[in-house]
């Protein structure tokens, strides 16, 4: 069955699929925000190497791209001596360790 012309409606089965999914995500979710939210409220606790909410796609690419332009800042470092692009650089590899 489907609606005025669009897709089939999905056999019931298959919505039940679906919900198991999106649940045991949002579930995964809760887990990680739990453990930030404990070494927040920890005292003693040391920072975290890296954050598990920032563990996604998104935060590839933008380490390709900050990889990218230190690439292009090391390539041309002969070409324009300025010690700000060094520094800046310098930084960008910093903020990738």
């Amino acid at each position: 069955m489907s609606l005025a012309g669009g897709p089939p409606a999905p056999d019931p089965r298959e919505i039940g699929a679906i919900l198991d999914r999106a649940m045991a995500e949002v579930e995964q979710k809760i887990a990680q925000q739990r453990q930030v939210l404990k070494l927040i409220a920890s005292e003693d606790a040391a920072a975290p190497a890296e954050c598990p909410l920032l563990a996604c796609p998104r935060l590839d690419r933008l380490r390709a791209a900050v990889m990218d332009a230190i690439e292009v800042l090391d390539e041309t470092r002969r070409s324009f001596k300025s010690r700000q692009l060094e520094a800046l650089r310098k930084r960008l590899g910093e903020a990738l360790r």
